[in-house]
């Protein structure tokens, strides 16, 4: 419960994506503490299984509680899908509103509490950027240290739940493509000697093939969260409604219905995403 700020830590500028130094740092905290999870479970297996009892899914029960939610999310993934151009990327196009009409099936299926099976940890559950601060020595522009905060939506599932959500809001496609494989190499290499020191054999409880095979199969989840986060991203503080102000689901979805004077950013950010998931072959 400290206060982070009085000690140094202060927020990432979220309307700007990430860079490398920032990216790298986050992705290897996230290996330690993806590595704790899984000494625990190889170590002490009725505490994981406590924790699991003690850890249903929230984040997006609350997104997509009730029939308003649903219609909100839907209008959101028809703002991303119009972002796309039907005629010169029509595989492209066509395989994303597949993807429109089912995918709170997939989105459900990747999130079950069973889905990872052996492989599930207990995750940081919401991992946009305003859920990160960094700390920077004096004069210097990249960060000596970062912490996580906003824990409630914590859940069990597949690390890649925690890492799509990451990637997908926080960073461009210019970093994706210089960068995006030795992220997830630094990740697993950090994941995997913290293990080491906690006395776990990495190779036995994650090895970096079956990264591979999640990363394919559960960053559905990261191109859901971002469909409806980076529209918050780009948004100035004043263009986003106050939801202290609304006064039903139906303003709720009225007043959400705003356009920032950001939507190209959100527009190509998302075209960019969808484009990845297609190159990289992941499931949507």
């Amino acid at each position: 419960m400290e206060d982070m700020k009085a000690v140094g830590y202060k927020l990432y500028n979220r309307q700007d994506p990430l860079d490398y130094e920032h990216a790298l740092m986050v992705m290897r905290e996230y290996g330690r503490f993806h590595a704790i999870s899984f000494a625990i479970r190889d170590q002490k297996p009725d505490l994981f299984q406590e924790f699991q009892r003690n850890l249903p899914e929230v984040l997006y029960d609350i997104l997509a509680d009730n029939d308003a939610s649903k219609k909100l999310i839907q209008s959101q993934c028809s703002r991303a899908r119009d972002s796309l151009d039907e005629v010169n990327n029509k595989r492209v196009y066509d395989k994303f509103a597949d993807f429109e009409e089912h995918m709170f099936k997939l989105v459900e299926k990747a999130i079950a509490t069973d889905a990872a099976g052996r492989y599930a940890v207990i995750s940081h559950g919401d991992c946009w950027i305003n859920n990160i601060l960094f700390k920077y020595s004096t004069g210097q522009q990249y960060p000596t240290d970062l912490c996580f905060i906003d824990w409630q939506m914590s859940k069990v599932g597949s690390p890649v739940l925690d890492l799509s959500f990451f990637l997908f809001t926080t960073t461009d496609k210019k970093l994706r493509d210089q960068h995006y494989d030795n992220l997830l190499k630094e990740y697993h290499r950090s994941l995997s000697s913290f293990l080491i020191e906690l006395g776990s054999d990495p190779e036995v409880l994650y090895p970096f093939h079956i990264l591979q095979e999640h990363l394919k199969t559960f960053s559905v989840y990261g191109l859901f969260m971002a469909i409806q986060i980076l529209y918050f991203m780009v948004s100035d503080e004043n263009e986003i409604p106050d939801i202290h102000n609304f006064t039903s689901e139906e303003d709720a979805f009225e007043q959400m219905q705003y356009v920032p004077k950001n939507i190209d950013r959100y527009n190509a950010r998302i075209q960019d995403i969808v484009f990845d998931f297609d190159k990289l072959g992941y499931d949507f």
